[in-house]
């Protein structure tokens, strides 16, 4: 504000901010900058000055790297910045620039919300502009986004750079970065949207998954660590793209509103991978470790899910046709105790083949049901087709 006798005062974390923003966004980082001050009346500017800077920036010549939907035409795009630099102005400043547009600053913008509305309505203004044939009205100016309304209006017309009467801020040292310092920044950056897309990518997984995926973080985190499980990719990213998401749509829930867990999903992958459950039931116990949570394991059992294959038979079975009699006879049943199998005779029927069931595990009286089936399909077929 100005007041007498008081001096400005920089905050380390500014810098560090302004060093992790420069990085992210490819850009060059000036190891020795500084502060100047930026001459000019405003409202809330009764110091008639901004501490800025001007000629030296902490970070110039970036870009961002950005993956266009299919809707919009896909492909990649490249945006060029042309620099980050600290200011006092406690307002957020966005630009929009596209060919013959004119440079606009958009002050009052208190969300990344507001930005993408005020980016949005910039950009339709200027297009109906240019189609009107009005370009003239399209000036370098100082605009402000007014959230009731969703619209900007003109602050002010923006000044020349002689206007500003630029000089070094002579209340603040310089800035001076080292090699150290940005290192360990650097080395503190999360994982860039830009290369997850493009470790997605490398997965195998088509642009329109690697965008739901990539976006939304919490919904990588989960996709992550299903990964990690040591489910399939392909299969994992099918999953959340489809019916996870039709839920949470449906639901108006996120990823982390839903009771499902990136272990539990791929406990369920696996299951339909393996045989033990087919893909239709393996959706019907997805809707319910959404809603209630739970274990795979658990639910497979209680409701006896598990789908009848040659690869969940744990035996083998060969028949035989003396005296007109058929009788299983078994070769081997491992994972069932050794105390309850019968001893079954070629030409003798078992004799306790009809054991009450409290006395036999529940993978014997599978296999009996098993049996009674092929017996019955075994006559039937010998009834029928038997030779004259």
């Amino acid at each position: 504000m100005g007041l007498p006798g008081a001096l400005p005062v920089l905050n380390s974390k500014v810098i560090e901010f302004a060093v992790k923003l420069g990085l992210a966004l490819n850009c060059n980082l000036a190891f020795n900058s500084k502060f100047d001050r930026k001459q000019y009346f405003y409202p809330d500017l009764p110091k008639g000055y901004q501490i800025s800077q001007f000629d030296v920036p902490i970070a110039a010549s970036g870009f961002l790297d950005v993956d266009i939907p299919l809707e919009f035409g896909g492909g990649h795009k490249r945006f060029g910045i042309t620099r980050v630099h600290m200011e006092e102005d406690a307002g957020k400043l966005m630009h929009t620039e596209n060919g013959n547009f004119s440079q606009v600053e958009v002050k009052n913008l208190n969300s990344f919300a507001s930005m993408s509305r005020a980016i949005d309505f910039e950009i339709s203004r200027q297009v109906r502009l240019h189609s009107q044939g009005q370009e003239d009205q399209i000036v370098q100016e100082t605009r402000l986004w007014e959230e009731g309304s969703q619209r900007t209006i003109t602050m002010r017309k923006e000044e020349g750079l002689a206007d500003y009467r630029y000089f070094p801020e002579p209340d603040l040292p310089s800035v001076i970065l080292s090699q150290e310092y940005v290192d360990g920044i650097q080395s503190c950056l999360p994982e860039l949207p830009e290369e997850k897309r493009r470790r997605y990518e490398k997965m195998g997984l088509g642009m329109q998954d690697v965008l739901f995926l990539a976006n939304d973080k919490n919904i990588a985190e989960f996709f992550d660590a299903t990964l990690a499980k040591g489910a399939d990719a392909k299969l994992v990213a099918n999953w959340i793209t489809s019916d996870i998401a039709a839920f949470m749509k449906n639901e108006k829930l996120t990823i982390n509103d839903i009771r499902l867990t990136p272990e539990e999903l791929s406990e369920l992958i696996g299951s339909i991978k393996g045989g033990i459950i087919s893909g239709k039931i393996g959706k019907e116990i997805l809707f319910e470790l959404l809603a209630e949570g739970g274990s795979v394991e658990e639910i497979i059992e209680k409701k006896d899910l598990v789908q009848v294959s040659s690869s969940t038979i744990p035996h083998f079975l060969t028949f035989s046709t003396r005296d007109s009699r058929i009788f299983p006879r078994l070769f081997c049943m491992p994972r069932i105790n050794s105390a309850f199998v019968p001893a079954f005779d070629s030409c003798q029927p078992p004799q306790n083949l009809l054991l009450n069931q409290t006395t036999c595990s529940p993978q014997f009286l599978f296999f009996r049901s098993y049996c009674m089936h092929v017996i019955i399909l075994v006559i039937i077929s010998i009834y029928y087709f038997k030779p004259i």
